[in-house]
């Protein structure tokens, strides 16, 4: 690459937002997140290997759960309905729902903050009538699914007025105005 082009790729603009900051999930961190899932299959395994085959069950609930919140939030909490709308991803590490288009960093922060509590909230209150098994297959897949997100979260800076998040696929842009 030349020195003019690679002077626009560092300063890509779409519309009228710039380019702040990219954060890609590469191979080797995506393995990592993939290996996170060992933990449970082991543990799930030993307790009963019939535990396994309730994996797909639950991911199905976790993204019922998260799906519910997202919406009630965004029913209840905004004043307007944001740009575009949200899809089900099947990719790692994206796993789950994200903004079809670009989405304000303000809301994606707190609609994961309020997935991760309300979504462990409501599994807590579940625990009393599952198997103890279920519940942390339950509860794992929960954080499991919502870790990316946050260390995307961690990586960006505090947001911004105007700030704007775009997902490919294994990476996020953050944009400004």
């Amino acid at each position: 690459m030349n020195a003019p082009q690679k002077k626009a790729a560092d300063t890509a603009t779409i519309y009228s937002y710039r380019l702040v900051k990219k954060v890609a999930f590469d191979p080797p961190r995506l393995l990592s997140y993939i290996l996170l899932l060992a933990p449970l299959a082991i543990y799930e395994g030993t307790a009963a290997a019939v535990n396994l085959l309730l994996l797909p069950v639950c991911f199905a609930v976790v993204h019922g759960v998260h799906a519910a919140i997202l919406f009630a939030y965004i029913r209840l909490k905004e004043e307007r309905q944001p740009r575009g709308s949200w899809r089900f991803v099947p990719h790692l590490p994206w796993f789950g729902l994200l903004p079809q288009n670009y989405a304000s960093l303000r809301l994606f922060r707190r609609v994961h903050h309020q997935m991760l509590w309300i979504g462990l909230a409501a599994f807590s209150c579940v625990y009393l009538w599952l198997p103890p098994a279920l519940w942390v297959q339950l509860v794992y897949v929960h954080l499991w699914t919502l870790l990316p997100r946050f260390v995307l979260m961690l990586s960006l800076p505090q947001p911004a007025d105007g700030g704007m998040l775009k997902f490919g696929r294994r990476e996020a842009g953050y944009y400004l105005q």
